[in-house]
């Protein structure tokens, strides 16, 4: 049964080179590093060099809740497309897809297949939040494969077609036989085909445990196991090595980062267009600011907002929250006591990470850019939970060129992002 082809509007609509197809715990989140190193590496990567002309597609087993609990606990950027629910649950910026709900539907009995899962003594249903329409989630707690392989016997007796899907060595998720990861994935690149058609230089999926195994089994993408995969995945992709198969040295998004460099996903042919290098410039000031007020290398603030100092033209006019300053008021600002909270991130260094998580970039007139972001800025300590304390900021930057490759800021504005707002929403040019 194939889906029907669907006019789309949104991330589908448009021409891309390449895409992302990455499981989000312990593959683009590695939980073991609180800091987040190579996630806000990765993200770096992505906002210069790829975002312009790519979709990232994130593909979880996680509900939409537990997507945004975990979003508001690590520095992910937001995706162009949400695969939620091991496949059965595909969104465009938070909105369901409606023709996958619709094709998952057929011939699904999801009454029955919960009463005959019901009865088996070794499985445990996960929290509600985990149990979707198209999607029924259980813990095993004994037996796993004896269990998983009666249970697959028994719904096959019953006329049921169902998906079984056992991961981890401990989740067993029951879907309609349409939906996996793998087969979301499929369906977005046949309504590509019917559209702007699918992504030029290809797709790379990126995993770590059995759910993930049917992405990397979709006709013509390349595939990354990240290093800490499970055993299930590895030895899928030890039965199934091949050129466009790559298994990484690194955990997580490091593994996912070499790989992007393995198969030179990173080097653009093309030359770039001039809005692309003034994103680039605003990534590597951000993240140099970052680096300056939270601690790649500890030193005096005083050191610190001088080098900041030197991103800025002389006519550097800032506003915050109707606080509006000059060039020097505004580095005497930041090196002084009073500056909301830069103190505690100064003396907690290691600790608070910075990051921007959405960025358009428009040309203006006389050689200027106006760059629109989210800014994100938040402590990582090792077993707390700190999404309560992030901050939030819409930014608005003018950019001019000084010389060749080397931007200054000539406005920054700053506004908090308000509760219940999208983190991708940026202000209006």
């Amino acid at each position: 049964m194939q889906p029907s082809k669907t006019t789309q509007q949104g991330p589908l609509d448009r021409e891309v080179r390449f895409a992302l197809v990455s499981d989000l715990d312990w593959t683009m989140v590695d939980h073991n590093d609180h800091t987040h190193d190579k996630l806000l590496r990765l993200n770096h990567v992505w906002n210069t060099d790829l975002s312009h002309d790519s979709l990232l597609v994130y593909s979880t087993g996680r509900s939409p809740h537990l997507y945004e609990e975990l979003a508001a606990e690590v520095p992910l950027l937001v995706p162009d497309i949400l695969v939620c629910s091991v496949g059965t649950e595909i969104l465009f910026q938070g909105v369901p897809h409606k023709p996958w709900s619709d094709f998952l539907d057929r011939g699904w009995d999801r009454e029955k297949t919960l009463e005959i899962a019901q009865a088996e003594p070794a499985l445990t249903l996960q929290d509600a939040s985990e149990q979707r329409p198209h999607k029924i989630s259980f813990k095993v707690s004994s037996g796993s494969d004896a269990v998983v392989q009666e249970l697959t016997a028994k719904l096959k007796q019953a006329g049921l077609e169902v998906n079984v899907i056992y991961s981890a060595g401990v989740d067993l998720d029951l879907l309609p036989a349409a939906a996996s990861k793998g087969k979301a994935l499929a369906f977005l690149l046949e309504e590509m085909d019917g559209g702007a058609g699918r992504p030029r230089d290809g797709v790379l999926v990126a995993g770590d445990s059995g759910n993930d195994i049917e992405l990397f089994a979709v006709a013509g993408v390349h595939g990354c196991m990240v290093a800490n995969a499970h055993p299930e995945l590895r030895a899928w992709c030890d039965a199934h090595a091949s050129s466009t198969l790559f298994q990484a040295s690194e955990d997580g998004p490091g593994g996912i980062f070499q790989a992007l460099e393995h198969f030179e996903f990173v080097e653009h042919a093309e030359p770039r267009p001039a809005g692309v290098a003034v994103r680039r410039a605003v990534v590597g000031m951000t993240t140099a600011a970052a680096e300056l007020f939270c601690g790649i290398a500890p030193q005096p603030l005083t050191d610190t907002v001088a080098r900041l100092g030197e991103f800025l033209s002389d006519g550097f006019f800032y506003k915050h929250e109707g606080v509006e300053c000059g060039k020097q008021e505004y580095l005497d600002y930041l090196g002084g006591p009073g500056y909301g909270g830069m103190a505690q991130v100064a003396a907690g260094r290691g600790e608070w990470r910075e990051w921007l998580g959405a960025i358009v970039v428009r040309e203006g007139v006389a050689n200027t850019w106006k760059v629109e972001a989210v800014e994100r800025v938040q402590p990582f300590k090792a077993g707390d939970h700190t999404g309560d304390v992030r901050r939030t900021y819409r930014v608005c930057m003018e950019l001019q060129e000084a010389e060749p490759g080397r931007w200054l800021v000539s406005r920054q504005v700053y506004e908090t992002l308000k509760p219940g707002e999208a983190y991708n929403s940026v202000p209006a040019a």
